[in-house]
């Protein structure tokens, strides 16, 4: 029982660090990023457009929250069996008897008796659980720290790639993964205390941490270690738009600026999008998807269009991007994962229960439609304008005046 609670309280000290203001760097910061003179004041004011598309992206984030629980969730229920009978049934004619309403089960993070996706989800489980080994190799090969934003040199860099080079080798030999899991926080603490906000760039290691942590002997995957990938791995990624394309502006404007096909395709759709514009909507983007990841939301269809984008990095910008492979294998866990029904059980279904309660359990269906929606709306603000509130409009300020 120490143990665990020793785990938790290393795992809390980690977030606490991971959260403290400082000098922010990117996984921009590995490619070119020459940026040219740009309006900085349209980052740090929320007026005209930037509330607009503040506002909009928030608007987004509770019509999607709001369409999973009032339609999604109603046409899964429709599509899955429910009794033994219909159970049994499916299981002998498989998913090959209608192929359309599976894969809309499917993409509805509905349970499918597949042995294929078993399979599948064996594999990703495998793949993410060495692929940190491959990378730290790589790493102490080429003189970095897990990411290349985080390069190490002389004496002291001698000594850290060794170290990472036998975690790296602990990572592929698959044992003791409870006490990895430890090793995993105190790297990512290591690097929040070093480098500060950049340690964003890095966030699939506390991914990697709480699966470690959590992993128990002789399960392939369970509960806690699937709410680890999904917290490391969502909020990552809603940091990655907030402080790489909206705090530190400059990095992702640089990249722009260096390839300049990346901001002139959409202009060609959006003649009105200025490169102020497309860092920022390019960060709201990257945002949403990161609150779908971490309230599994749309869960399957959040994982493919992220492992996706993220593969599109390497694409575009080659080897530089091929530690993107790391976030992808996770994004896989969450794909392939067969979860025992729907997400139905989170804290929002709990939240808009409680509201509907709160009406007395009223039968009209238009109440029930009220909470959700009341639910939806004050989680929109909540965690997509408020953090886009306190990047934009105080933050800089504070540090500004700390800074004097």
């Amino acid at each position: 029982m120490r143990r665990r609670e020793s785990n938790r309280a290393a795992a809390l000290a980690v977030v606490a660090a991971w959260l403290v203001p400082a000098a922010a760097h990117a996984h921009e910061r590995w490619v070119r990023h020459d940026y040219k003179p740009f309006d900085r004041d349209y980052f740090r004011f929320m007026t005209g457009q930037v509330l607009q598309l503040s506002v909009a992206a928030s608007c987004a984030v509770a019509v999607i929250i709001a369409l999973w629980y009032l339609v999604a969730a109603g046409l899964l229920e429709r599509l899955t069996p429910t009794s033994v009978e219909q159970k049994v049934e499916e299981e002998k004619r498989g998913s090959a008897h209608h192929p359309l309403v599976s894969l809309l089960r499917f993409f509805l993070d509905g349970y499918m008796p597949s042995a294929w996706l078993a399979r599948a989800e064996r594999v990703s489980v495998f793949v993410f659980a060495r692929l940190p080994g491959l990378v730290f190799i790589l790493g102490a090969y080429e003189g970095w720290v897990v990411m290349p934003s985080f390069p190490v040199s002389g004496t002291p860099g001698l000594v850290m790639r060794a170290i990472e080079l036998g975690v790296a080798l602990w990572v592929l030999s698959g044992l003791f993964q409870v006490a990895l899991g430890v090793v995993m926080l105190l790297v990512y603490t290591g690097l929040c205390v070093g480098y500060g906000l950049a340690a964003v760039d890095a966030i699939p290691v506390l991914a990697s941490a709480f699966f470690y942590l959590f992993s128990r002997r002789g399960i392939t995957l369970n509960p806690q270690q699937i709410a680890g990938i999904r917290f490391g791995l969502g909020v990552g990624f809603f940091l990655l738009g907030l402080v790489n394309k909206i705090y530190d502006a400059e990095l992702f404007i640089g990249v722009g600026d260096s390839y300049p096909h990346l901001v002139a395709g959409p202009q060609h759709l959006f003649p009105w999008l200025t490169r102020e514009a497309w860092s920022f909507t390019t960060a709201l983007g990257e945002m949403t998807f990161g609150l779908l990841l971490l309230l599994g939301i749309f869960s399957r269809l959040t994982s493919l269009a992220l492992a996706l984008i993220f593969g599109n990095f390497i694409l575009v910008f080659g080897w530089a991007e091929i530690v993107h492979l790391y976030p992808i294998a996770g994004f896989a866990v969450l794909f392939f994962h067969a979860s025992p029904g729907t997400a139905l059980d989170g804290m929002l279904f709990r939240a808009h229960v409680r509201a509907w309660r709160a009406m007395g359990y009223r039968t009209s269906f238009l109440l029930y439609r009220a909470s959700v929606f009341v639910v939806a709306v004050a989680t929109g603000a909540l965690l997509m304008f408020g953090p886009l509130y306190l990047a934009i409009q105080v933050v800089p300020r504070l540090v500004g005046h700390l800074g004097r």
